[in-house]
């Protein structure tokens, strides 16, 4: 996404595009602002990267955490977090319906910043021609 809005396909690549999850929708936001994309794109992309923080924690719980007990009765998995974080749990329990709304919700996200890109790619094809 940050290559299409900066119309440069290695801007990601340059370590100070490397954006921390938790400054992302802002320097996302002023990334499009800048680039002169439109309100509801720049909102939208917003609104969605900030809805997805807390879910790609979640996510990077589960693929790098030690997945530390099962319970078969309950459905659920208790994760141990692969280092302490200031304020999080070590442990944290997830169902198997939390780990596919998990899923489901990612997949929502990214169907939306989709639409987003191919809006910023279409008028930039359509400038170009």
């Amino acid at each position: 996404m940050q290559n299409v809005v900066a119309n440069d396909e290695a801007f990601s690549e340059n370590g100070k595009n490397r954006w921390f999850a938790k400054d992302r929708p802002e320097k996302m936001r002023q990334l499009m602002i800048d680039r002169g994309c439109k309100n509801d794109e720049i909102a939208t992309a917003h609104r969605v990267l900030t809805d997805a923080f807390p879910l790609c924690n979640d996510r990077n719980l589960l693929a790098h955490g030690d997945w530390w007990h099962f319970d078969t009765t309950a459905d659920e998995i208790t994760v141990r977090a692969d280092r302490d974080r200031n304020g999080e749990e070590q442990h944290r329990c997830f169902s198997a319906g939390t780990l596919t709304e998990i899923a489901e919700r990612l997949d929502a996200l990214e169907l939306e910043l989709w639409h987003v890109k191919r809006a910023i790619e279409r008028r930039a094809s359509d400038h170009d021609a």
